[in-house]
């Protein structure tokens, strides 16, 4: 039997109690997802730009073919963390790319529902890094509408289901801001150029 200093026996948690049993599986499933990254990108090369590549015609999306590529093989919950984990500069290659796709293939409303609100308050922060100015107003306003819907329950109750993502379409959510971004005179592609350019020495 363990005891402390002072004689008494060394009481430890009951892993019967099912708050302590939860707690410790949730514990050991982050060891196991840190001990699968490591693995992982043990056997991947670093994230690295070339000159050639930030001098290109598109080098936003030539730094996420690398990110892509550095990450490849994880799953959906692994590379989730694996983006939250990276330099900010290298994230922002991911999330503000990310929005831009989502929104100008189906607005506002396609972002959110797809990305579950993961990466909400992560995409705002490289929006401001990236100096993306038309945008972070309008992802903010964006965020201010997400809030007010529960995407989580509405996509799990439905069972993803066609029929309720359209729903959001009709009630013409983030219609108004979908309209606003089509109209602004820059692309996020563009912010993101312009910032690993001026930042080269943070990608080579």
């Amino acid at each position: 039997m363990t005891v402390c200093d002072d004689g008494q026996p060394l009481s430890c948690p009951d892993c019967s109690d099912p708050d302590f049993a939860g707690a410790l599986s949730v514990l050991l499933m982050v060891v196991m997802n840190a001990s699968s990254l490591q693995k992982h990108f043990m056997e991947h090369k670093p994230l690295v730009l070339t000159e050639a590549l930030i001098d290109g015609d598109d080098p936003a999306y030539a730094a996420l073919d690398v990110l892509l590529a550095n990450a490849e093989g994880l799953g959906w919950r692994e590379f989730t963390e694996h983006i939250r984990s990276l330099p900010q500069h290298w994230r922002a290659i991911y999330t503000t790319l990310k929005l831009e796709d989502q929104v100008c293939n189906g607005g506002h409303h396609q972002f959110f529902w797809n990305g579950d609100g993961a990466l909400n308050k992560e995409t705002l922060e490289d929006l401001r890094l990236i100096s993306a100015k038309p945008f972070i107003l309008l992802f903010e306003e964006a965020l201010d509408e997400y809030q007010r819907h529960d995407y989580a329950a509405e996509k799990r109750d439905s069972g993803n289901s066609k029929e309720a993502f359209l729903e959001g379409y009709k009630e013409k959510r983030m219609e108004n801001l979908d309209t606003a971004y089509y109209k602004a005179p820059t692309r996020i592609r563009l912010c993101l150029a312009d910032y690993i350019r001026s930042n080269r020495n943070m990608y080579l």
